[in-house]
């Protein structure tokens, strides 16, 4: 019965030390998912460095791109304001040229219309009065011919309309007609040239502001992508932690549970060591009675012989070999006792350990929840107001191409029919002036 007890109890250590291999084995896995999992996090660092050298790396091409753009359109700008300078170097020429031009027919024209000049004409040429009424038929006749001719040339229905109607007309009515129509020429000749400018300069805006709105616009989504990549990766590194803090906290618990059980074990154990050594006791109380050390001692030291006849009555010598075992069990169970007290506070050491190991870890990984949680509120943040700039941008390019569209139908057929309209009235105004040269009495051929 002893040795039996002896034997459950060897198997219960062993079976205690199978179960501490166990527990180790699941620290060690619980250990390592915290490393897999820091591992984890540092390579979703690496990646996000990576990522951020990309963005860094695609940030300096697009600088060196648009810096490159800046330098060609800087220099598109410098040649179109020289070519500008030049046209309108030519233009204020050809403007005054024809000033010039218009000022010297007037003032021709207003000496030779000159009271004066016809009472000088008429004591100097007087045998031209004599025919002055058909001369001046003739004179409306040349006007009339050489404005339709002017107005079949440059397209001018109002000058054709000016001259079906001077037939009936007197010649200081129609140099009153011809002044307001020249002042009326070279007013639509300033009007277009106003329009056509600010025709080119608001298309010009218009393009160079799409420009820019174009390329905010790639920029913004470019940030957009990169965000929601970031937002993908935090996403995941969150749920990575929050799934080891589950891991650990459910190894905790079944640690803890494993602990209750080996502690009712051990409870156990002493309590029946106990319960032998005083029944081992109690033998051994009963054992030395009679085999005890004294009686032992009265026994070898009587030498006197016995009587004869007489043969001296021994105890059981096996008696003395009983006691000895009795001791030495019960020293077995002590040393079962004390090994399982020694076994418990090891494990109890071991779990606080463990339990303290655990929540460091989990400490850990709920800091690094709430970082990534902090750093996803800002990029959610970041991400809103990103969108908005693109929703904005990519209504301000509406806009735009609402107004180019509006310029096009406003400015097309100015600024394609610039030239020809303002070399039109050119030569309306030409047509014009020499009327009134030929109504003046000067014959241009």
């Amino acid at each position: 019965n002893m040795q039996t007890t002896l034997e459950n109890d060897l198997e219960e250590l062993v079976r205690k030390e199978k179960e501490e291999k166990v527990n180790f084995s699941e620290l060690k896995a619980v250990k390592q998912r915290e490393i897999d999992g820091l591992q984890g996090q540092v390579n979703a660092k690496s990646d996000e460095l990576a990522s951020t050298n990309q963005q860094l790396e695609n940030d300096k091409t697009d600088k060196e791109d648009t810096e490159a753009a800046k330098e060609a359109d800087t220099s598109f700008l410098a040649d179109l304001k020289t070519r500008c300078r030049n046209i309108d170097t030519e233009y204020a020429q050809r403007q005054m040229s024809r000033n010039e031009e218009i000022g010297a027919v007037q003032e021709a024209i207003k000496i030779l219309s000159d009271d004066d000049a016809f009472d000088t004409f008429g004591k100097s040429f007087g045998f031209v009065q004599v025919d002055a009424k058909k001369q001046g038929k003739a004179a409306r006749a040349r006007v009339q011919r050489l404005l339709l001719q002017v107005a079949t040339r440059t397209h001018s229905g109002q000058l054709a309309a000016f001259a079906g109607t001077m037939g009936m007309d007197s010649f200081e009515k129609i140099n009153e007609a011809i002044d307001k129509m020249t002042a009326r020429l070279k007013t639509e000749m300033e009007d277009e040239v106003k329009h056509r400018d600010y025709c080119t300069a608001e298309l010009a805006s218009n393009e160079k502001t799409t420009g820019k709105k174009n390329k905010s616009l790639s920029d913004d989504q470019a940030k957009a992508q990169s965000l929601a990549g970031d937002l993908k990766q935090i996403n995941k590194a969150i749920e990575d932690a929050q799934t080891e803090v589950a891991a650990i906290q459910q190894s905790i618990l079944e640690a803890g549970q494993n602990r209750e059980g080996e502690n009712a074990e051990f409870q156990e154990t002493i309590n029946n060591q106990r319960r032998t050594q005083e029944l081992l006791q109690k033998a051994l109380a009963a054992l030395n009675k009679v085999y005890g050390k004294k009686t032992t001692l009265l026994q070898q030291k009587h030498t006197q012989p016995e009587p004869a006849g007489f043969e001296k009555k021994k105890k059981n010598a096996g008696g003395t070999g009983v006691v000895s075992l009795m001791e030495q069990l019960i020293g077995d169970s002590k040393e079962v006792e004390h090994n399982a007290k020694n076994s418990e506070r090891q494990a109890q050491a071991d779990y606080e350990s463990f339990v303290s190991d655990s929540n460091d870890s989990i400490d850990k990984l709920k800091k690094q929840i709430t970082d990534r949680q902090s750093e996803k509120s800002e990029a959610d943040e970041d991400m809103t107001l990103t969108n908005q700039d693109i929703k904005a941008t990519q209504g301000d390019l509406d806009h735009l191409a609402n107004v180019r569209s509006d310029l096009h139908k406003e400015c097309d057929f100015t600024i394609k029919n610039f030239d020809a309209r303002q070399k039109a009235r050119g030569g309306e105004l030409e047509g014009l002036a020499s009327a009134k040269s030929i109504l003046a009495g000067a014959d241009l051929g």
